[in-house]
């Protein structure tokens, strides 16, 4: 807990420190990146999952195909944590760290490509100088970025890739796939971004107002999601099908979510960021993120009793920083940016309580 306290207040003033103070941008992002790095490297024994990786770290074996047909972990994982333990040991710390540096990285690469691509549409080449990356990292930290690099951590290195390839597609198609298909090899959630590439491949945008109604559309669908009316259905479905069923049944214990008012909390303040991220945009990858975003609200608002399926859409939701973090940089206004850090400090809190329960 103390440990959360401290970094939460650390990601505060790094953001302070990038939006107000004139600092090398790129010298303070990697000084955050390390800090993080060194957060998720000493983390508490008792904080979910950790105890399964270190013992899956420390029981590992050089031989990559036995461990892949022993192990539920993708081959991705397996590959980076074989390398890892031969280069550095029997040391877990330093696999936690890596894995955290490298994910941090990812982002920051992402974040370079994805406003480069924005300025570019936008004719406006002079601010790829102002480029702040601090402002991006600490938005996606003190959302899932804590719960990516402390739980799920193969799910937050597929994340980064797929970020990264979202933000090279327009630069390089091939690379962008070749990212995408590599991401799936750390984490199988990565292929349900396919549900959202129909918003990359579309080039025409469609009026706010469409925006706005979906975004309003969420509040009646959380009702139905209350009463169970899809998860009853989507059960159904799942155990008809035996491999979703011994998969999804591997979760039983956190399938129901006993606190619905945390999980009405954190869709009130999905939908405050929903629309504020939706004032922010202003070119055609914005645009793709904020349906992306609203697709995995809306699949949060159907199947909010269900925790899994919170899990699962993190990936769709995560993304929202980019927008908020453009608005920081480029947009600043008073009432906005204090909407944003209300809005992302109770997004840490509530995204997060898992962690520091």
């Amino acid at each position: 807990m103390i440990e959360f306290v401290l970094l939460m207040g650390i990601s505060a003033l790094f953001l302070l420190l990038s939006v107000y103070v004139k600092v090398n941008d790129k010298v303070l992002s990697g000084v955050y990146i390390i800090i993080a790095s060194l957060f998720a490297a000493n983390r508490d024994l008792s904080i979910p999952d950790t105890l399964a990786y270190i013992q899956l770290f420390e029981n590992l074996n050089f031989d990559f195909i036995s461990m892949l047909s022993n192990t539920y972990m993708e081959p991705g994982y397996i590959a980076l944590s074989i390398l890892v333990k031969f280069i550095f040991g029997n040391n877990y710390k330093i696999l936690f760290f890596i894995i955290t540096f490298f994910n941090m990285f990812l982002i920051k690469a992402g974040v370079y490509y994805f406003y480069e691509s924005a300025f570019n549409e936008n004719g406006a080449f002079e601010q790829k100088r102002n480029i702040k990356y601090t402002i991006p990292l600490v938005l996606y930290f003190m959302t899932y970025g804590y719960v990516f690099n402390f739980i799920t951590i193969r799910t937050g290195i597929a994340f980064s890739l797929v970020f990264l390839a979202i933000s090279l597609y327009k630069k390089s198609k091939v690379k962008s796939l070749f990212l995408y298909v590599l991401s799936i090899s750390f984490h199988n959630s990565a292929l349900l971004m396919l549900c959202s590439l129909p918003f990359l491949l579309a080039k025409k945008q469609k009026k706010e107002a469409l925006y706005y109604s979906w975004i309003a559309l969420i509040i009646p669908l959380s009702v139905i999601g209350y009463k169970n009316v899809v998860i009853n259905l989507f059960f159904t479905i799942v155990n008809k099908v035996s491999f979703l069923a011994s998969r999804f049944h591997a979760y039983t214990n956190e399938n129901v979510i006993v606190d619905q008012k945390g999980a009405f909390i954190r869709l009130a303040v999905f939908i405050v960021l929903g629309f504020v991220g939706l004032k922010s945009c202003d070119n055609e990858q914005h645009y793709y993120i904020i349906k992306t975003y609203l697709l995995g609200l809306t699949i949060f608002a159907l199947f909010i009793n269900l925790s899994i399926v919170g899990r699962i859409v993190e990936l769709f939701l995560v993304m929202i920083f980019v927008i908020l973090a453009y608005r920081l940089n480029f947009k600043k206004r008073k009432l906005t940016y204090g909407l944003v850090v209300i809005s992302y400090l109770l997004y840490f809190v509530t995204s997060n309580l898992r962690v520091i329960a």
